[in-house]
C-alpha cells in the first residue's frame, strides 16, 4: 500500500484515475484527527484558512492543503457559526470535484464542519448530487456483476476492492462502477447524519430523485434508510379518532420515524394528558419513543390496533407517510388492542428528537369524521 503521503499526492493531483479506496479511507482518517499534518496556525483567522485551502487545491498542493484543513478541523469548534459557513463554501468545490473513490471520509469530515456551521448551506445539494451519482454507479454495478457472473463484495470491505476492480474489468466492466459501489456508504450516510434535522429536511433538494436511486440498492446499507428518513413528516397535521369513546383529535407530528414511534407517542399523550382510559406507557418506554434509551430493558408495549380511514390495518411497522388521506386529510382511527403487542426499539433514528401537538376537536366535527370513516375490517 502507498505512503500517506503518496496517497495525498495521488488523491489531489490526479482525478482520472482511480486507486485504492483504503488508502485515501487512511488518509481522510489522518486528516479528520487533525494531527497528522501541522496547521497553518492556532490563531490564524479562519477566513485566511478558507483562503488557503481553496488557493492549495486549486494549485494541486499537498502540503498547504493538508496544513489547512487540519486547521479548519481544529478552528471550526471555537468559531462563531456564522464565520464557519464560509468554510463550507470552500468546500463545497472539492466536495464537487473529489472523485467518488478517492473522496475516502472527505464527506464524513465536510459534515463534522458543517455542525459547526448555521446550516448545511452550499454542501448539501453537493452531497445530494454525489451520492445519488454514486448510489446509481453501484445499482448499476450490481447488474453488471450480475451479468458477469460475479459475487457482491462488502461496499465496507475496502481490502476487497483490487481484485473486484480485476475481476470485474476482466470482464469488460466499468472500473468506475465499482468505484461507485465502495464509496457509496461514504458519500450517503453524511445525508443521513443530515437528514434527523428538520430544518435539512425542509430544504432537502432531489428528495424524490435521491429515494428512487436509494430504493434500487440493496446492499448499500447507508442507503436502506434513506427512503424512511427523506419521508418523515414535519409540522404535519393527522386526524385521530378513537373509536370506543367517540373522541377526535388533531394531532400534528414533526420527527416521528416510524409507526411503532408514532403509537407510543400517541398512547402518551392520549391516555396520559387527554384522559383516554387504559394504561399509560411508563416514563421508560415514553423516553425510548423520544429522547431516552432507543432499545430499554423493558419493553415497549402496544395500546391500539391503528387502522385507516377506510378500515385497513395500518401496521406499525410502516411509516407515518403512508397513512392515507381522506378529503386531504391523513386519518388514523384507533381500537383497542385484538392482541398483546411488544416491542424493543422505541424509536428507529436515535437522533431525531419527535414533537407532537394535540387538539381534541368538538364533537360536532368529530361526528363529521365518524360519519366519513369505515368500520375496521377484519
Amino acid at each position: 500500500m502507498s505512503s500517506p503521503r503518496a496517497a495525498a499526492e495521488a488523491w489531489i493531483a490526479g482525478f482520472e484515475k482511480w486507486g485504492p479506496v483504503a488508502v485515501t479511507r487512511q488518509l481522510a482518517s489522518r486528516l479528520a484527527k487533525a494531527h497528522y499534518y501541522p496547521a497553518v496556525s492556532d490563531s490564524t483567522p479562519l477566513p485566511q484558512i478558507c483562503t488557503e485551502l481553496s488557493a492549495a487545491y486549486a494549485a494541486r498542493d499537498v502540503d498547504p492543503y493538508l496544513a489547512a484543513m487540519n486547521a479548519l478541523s481544529a478552528a471550526a469548534p471555537h468559531c462563531e457559526p456564522s464565520d464557519v459557513d464560509t468554510a463550507l463554501h470552500s468546500l463545497a468545490p472539492i466536495l464537487r470535484e473529489a472523485h467518488l473513490g478517492r473522496g475516502g471520509g472527505l464527506p464524513a469530515f465536510a459534515y463534522d464542519i458543517a455542525e459547526h456551521a448555521t446550516g448545511p448551506g452550499p454542501l448539501l445539494p453537493v452531497l445530494v448530487d454525489r451520492a445519488i451519482e454514486a448510489l446509481t454507479g453501484a445499482a448499476a454495478f450490481t447488474i453488471a456483476a450480475a451479468g458477469l457472473d460475479m459475487a457482491l463484495p462488502d461496499p465496507e470491505d475496502q481490502s476487497a476492492a483490487a481484485d473486484t476492480l480485476a475481476a470485474f474489468t476482466a470482464g469488460g466492466g466499468d472500473p468506475a462502477l465499482v468505484e461507485a459501489w465502495f464509496a457509496a456508504n461514504d458519500w450517503t450516510r453524511p445525508l443521513l447524519w443530515l437528514s434527523v434535522r428538520g430544518d435539512v429536511r425542509a430544504i432537502f433538494p432531489k428528495r424524490d430523485e435521491l429515494i428512487a436511486v436509494a430504493e434500487t440498492v440493496e446492499h448499500i446499507y447507508a442507503a436502506a434508510w434513506l427512503p424512511d428518513l427523506l419521508r418523515v413528516l414535519d409540522d404535519e397535521p393527522m386526524l385521530v379518532l378513537h373509536r370506543p369513546t367517540g373522541r377526535a383529535f388533531r394531532v400534528t407530528i414533526s420527527g416521528v420515524g416510524d409507526n411503532f414511534q408514532l403509537h407510543t407517542l400517541l398512547a402518551v399523550h392520549l391516555i396520559g394528558a387527554a384522559g383516554l382510559p387504559g394504561d399509560p406507557p411508563s416514563a421508560v418506554e415514553a423516553a425510548a419513543a423520544t429522547d431516552g434509551e432507543v432499545q430499554p430493558e423493558e419493553v415497549i408495549r402496544g395500546r391500539f390496533n391503528l387502522v385507516d380511514a377506510f378500515g385497513e390495518r395500518v401496521w406499525n411497522e410502516g411509516i407515518p407517510a403512508d397513512i392515507p388521506l381522506l378529503d386531504g386529510e391523513r386519518v388514523l382511527v384507533l381500537d383497542d388492542p385484538e392482541y398483546s403487542m411488544v416491542w424493543g426499539t422505541g424509536r428507529p433514528f436515535p437522533s431525531m428528537v419527535p414533537t407532537m401537538v394535540v387538539e381534541e376537536l368538538l364533537q360536532a366535527e368529530a361526528a363529521v369524521w365518524w360519519g366519513s370513516v369505515a368500520a375496521a375490517k377484519g
